[in-house]
């Protein structure tokens, strides 16, 4: 017994006990040094809030002392046991060292249909439209397949959009058919969901060549911007959030690149509303400067040096290359950097990240104001989430139109305000300046046959069709008609003003379902002026 202890001592598992044994008492100090932060936690929370406690540990955890060098430690722990899983099965490392998220996408209905829709109302257009799927991780890793299943995923997204029609551009499959010479691991972070900036570049280079190929799009000086050797390359270590849970002794280091263009760029950028934000070369507008930040260290997050995020809308103009190619990209982070090439051959970009829209029709909105040569859309979180686009009424039966001598109040329908303006219910038109970029109108509606509210409203604005917020809550409307019924009755509309095209849309209507549903009011025109 004796000789098998001491084998057992002597052997691999000594190293294990010892490093428990150490680990173990690096986390008693670890604790009895933050004592203080936990006690200083406990005095400032109220035990009368039911939350107090999720309170206390979120203090704790924004205050604890060491904590990084903690979760190194539990990683350094997790590759002397050589485990591959982080966490409750969170993450797992695969043979590359690329941490892979175990978590499984799926897509929603509504982003497939939405999609479609958006496809064919850009073929009504003209406009070419490419789906582009990004690498996959986990290609050629039959392991981490079965854990995240992106591979079916990215199959079943290209067998629905293709089967619709829609130019897909699946980067997987090129870089599976040899289109690209570096290795998978050098396309990948191992430490963060996002890809390299040389994978983003590649990705760049493909994009601008298919559409050259297929749609005849010629981006300027290609030659020039999709060469490596064009840029001067800056390096910075960085730890990604796929590492955040494990620690750099579990995942090592990656560097992030920053390829800073040698030639001469000139960009301005714009917002929403379309005031000028930057203006200069490429580095001073499509890049934020992270670098500058006094307290960069392992831990900076550099993805977010490209572009703008989390902003929904905003656009770059090539001030080199004006008679360049015009771009809507629909994206999230994913193709930040791949986008800021794509501008230095375009003449404008526009980019639309559907995720922090909060309701607003942002892609109408862009389609509504620029004419494009394509459109392009490219995020792997876009696809749980649905677009937004036109809204197709109900189909209901039509119901005899009905009669007024005003445009307002005798229907069952009132505006009071206009962008926060109160409405003149005495004038023939409703006017709407141009210097709004959105158009925001707010009143009451209401089934005037049963003196009870509508099921639902809408507000059709030339070939847009958009669902008020309806149910609000109104007060006096139950005295003047006799009625307690009519209380929630109240609504909300906006859209972009640019829908009304310079004033070339006259009317506009509201459509009035009722509140049986067998019956649709016809919709009561209002009529809109541009000032001047």
């Amino acid at each position: 017994m004796k000789k098998h202890v001491t084998g057992f001592l002597r052997g691999k598992h000594f190293s294990n006990i010892f490093f428990l044994f150490t680990l173990l008492s690096l986390l008693g100090g670890f604790a009895i040094s933050n004592l203080p932060v936990f006690i200083g936690a406990v005095r400032n929370a109220s035990f009368e809030d039911t939350d107090c406690f999720n309170k206390i540990e979120s203090q704790y955890k924004e205050n604890i002392a060491g904590r990084n060098q903690l979760i190194d430690l539990y990683g350094g722990m997790l590759n002397l046991l050589q485990k591959d899983m982080v966490g409750n099965f969170e993450f797992i490392k695969d043979d590359k060292g690329i941490i892979q998220s175990v978590y499984q996408m799926t897509m929603s209905d509504d982003f497939a249909d939405d999609v479609i829709a958006l496809s064919q109302k850009l073929a009504q257009k003209n406009i070419p439209f490419v789906y582009m799927i990004e690498p996959d991780r986990a290609i050629g890793n039959p392991l981490i397949e079965q854990f995240t299943k992106r591979q079916s995923l990215h199959s079943d997204i290209r067998n629905t959009f293709e089967a619709a029609g829609i130019d897909v551009l699946d980067l997987s499959v090129a870089m599976q058919s040899g289109q690209s010479t570096s290795a998978k691991e050098d396309f990948f972070f191992r430490t963060d969901v996002h890809l390299s900036t040389a994978a983003e570049f590649w990705m760049s280079t493909l994009l601008a060549e298919h559409l050259k190929d297929e749609y005849g799009i010629l981006f300027s000086q290609m030659e020039q911007i999709y060469d490596m050797g064009n840029y001067t390359m800056q390096y910075f270590d960085f730890l990604g959030n796929n590492a955040r849970s494990a620690g750099r002794w579990f995942t090592g280091v990656d560097q992030f690149e920053k390829y800073i263009p040698d030639f001469q760029t000139d960009l301005t950028m714009t917002d929403f509303s379309g005031v000028q934000t930057r203006k200069g070369d490429f580095q001073s507008v499509y890049m934020n400067s992270v670098e500058n930040a006094a307290d960069i260290d392992l831990y900076t997050y550099w993805i977010v040096d490209y572009g703008q995020w989390p902003s929904p809308y905003y656009e770059y103009r090539n001030n080199l290359n004006p008679d360049a190619p015009r771009i809507l990209m629909l994206i999230d982070s994913i193709f930040l950097r791949g986008t800021g090439f794509l501008t230095l051959g375009s003449s404008q970009v526009t980019v639309v990240d559907i995720r922090y829209s909060e309701g607003f029709p942002y892609v109408e909105y862009a389609l509504d104001k620029n004419q494009y040569d394509a459109v392009v859309l490219c995020g792997s979180t876009l696809i749980g989430s649905p677009f937004i686009t036109d809204i197709v009424l109900p189909e209901l039966p039509q119901e005899p139109a009905q009669t007024a001598n005003d445009w307002i109040g005798i229907n069952g329908l009132w505006i009071d305000l206009y962008n926060g303006n109160l409405v003149d219910g005495t004038e023939e038109v409703l006017k709407i300046s141009h210097d709004y970029i959105q158009t925001e109108l707010v009143g009451w509606a209401a089934d005037f046959r049963t003196l009870k509210p509508l099921s639902a409203l809408y507000l059709q604005v030339g070939e847009h069709t958009i669902p008020c917020t309806y149910g609000i809550e109104r007060f006096g409307l139950d005295e003047v008609y006799g009625t307690s019924d009519l209380t929630k009755v109240g609504f909300t509309v906006s859209f972009p003003t640019a829908y009304l095209h310079g004033g070339e849309i006259g009317e506009i209507y509201f459509i009035q379902v009722s509140s049986d549903g067998t019956y649709m009011y016809e919709p009561v025109p209002i009529q809109f002026e541009l000032d001047g």
